[in-house]
């Protein structure tokens, strides 16, 4: 495993060790290879642009995270929805390395504890 993989398989393993009060959900928001697959996809709540993970916690706080190669940016769609989710009060980042990630989420941790 390596790249975008790596780093989302570590930062769940670590929050899984380290954080257990933290239930990570991984969104699957690949779009589907096919243009009816991809209409069909969205039209059953598919909302492109949607962070990686969505981290749950207690007391309602919750959590989403764009994570990336090394050295790759979230694209246009990517950063219109973090912004949303931001503007909806929730937190949303995005990293490109694990070391960032878990400051990011170890940050968020401190925010409600």
């Amino acid at each position: 495993m390596k790249g975008e993989n790596k780093h989302q398989a570590d930062l769940v393993s670590y929050i899984k060790g380290s954080l257990p009060m933290i239930k990570v959900v991984y969104i699957k928001n690949e779009c589907p290879p096919s243009v009816q697959a991809k209409t069909k996809a969205i039209r059953m709540g598919l909302l492109p642009g949607t962070p990686d993970l969505m981290l749950l916690a207690p007391n309602g706080n919750l959590m989403f995270l764009e994570l990336k190669d090394k050295g790759k940016k979230p694209r246009k769609n990517q950063v219109e929805v973090m912004e949303m989710l931001n503007s909806y009060g929730f937190k949303s980042e995005w990293s490109d390395e694990f070391g960032l990630s878990k400051i990011k989420v170890l940050e968020w941790v401190n925010e409600w504890m």
